[in-house]
């Protein structure tokens, strides 16, 4: 298979750099306007760069309750990635299922060698085997781009922000005695909300994947 650069997303990517580095510059004044002391910002600033960078795949998954899965739970699928790792010459990456009924598919990772292609139970049970090469593919192409660790990165605010919205909502709906009777469409068992940040993958977009991935492969450098 012959992987070709894609480098309007690679300039999609440095947009999204410079673009993360302007959030950065308010976020500093923000700081400043707050604490007026540098030590603050130098500690406070370390502290969210550290996890931002180190914990933002970690965090991805956890808010998809995905899970890494080995050879014996999920076989068909570890051959697929191992299979398609080795002909676009990467590190087979970890293997994680998200248990949601959305069809969906994503990379997460600070960079090839530790990244993590994760799909949900729905999407297996939604595609055929050409369909899911396609998919996983797709994902491995980011990985190779080199992408997935600004998409991480630039993740790791939204999905923050998520997970406040979501304590927020279960604490406010026990202290309202309505716990029991939460909308379906928040919270943690709901897939609506959480895969807001990544990429759902329906039948259309599928399609077009499997298309580009045989057009990818057949391509002369």
């Amino acid at each position: 298979m012959k992987w070709q650069p894609d480098w309007g997303l690679r300039g999609r990517m440095v947009l999204t750099m410079v673009l993360l580095g302007v959030l950065y510059v308010v976020f500093l004044g923000v700081l400043w306007a707050m604490f007026q002391s540098l030590l603050v910002i130098v500690l406070f600033f370390g502290v969210f760069s550290f996890l931002q960078f180190f914990y933002s795949d970690r965090l991805a998954l956890w808010s998809m309750d995905a899970q890494e899965v080995d050879p014996s739970e999920y076989p068909e699928l570890h051959r697929t990635v191992d299979r398609l790792a080795q002909q676009a010459d990467l590190p087979k990456p970890t293997v994680a299922v998200a248990d949601s009924s959305v069809p969906n598919a994503f990379a997460t990772g600070r960079s090839q060698k530790s990244a993590t292609v994760c799909v949900t139970s729905g999407l297996l049970s939604t595609l055929s085997q050409e369909e899911l090469e396609g998919v996983v593919a797709h994902e491995l192409a980011h990985i190779k781009n080199r992408d997935v660790m600004v998409m991480t990165i630039a993740s790791f605010l939204s999905t923050i922000a998520f997970l406040i919205v979501r304590s927020r909502f279960y604490s406010s709906a026990r202290s309202r005695g309505t716990a029991s009777t939460r909308p379906t469409g928040v919270g943690r068992s709901s897939p609506a909300i959480r895969q807001g940040s990544h990429r759902h993958c329906s039948p259309s977009t599928t399609a077009s994947t499997v298309s580009r991935r045989k057009t990818c492969a057949s391509r002369p450098r």
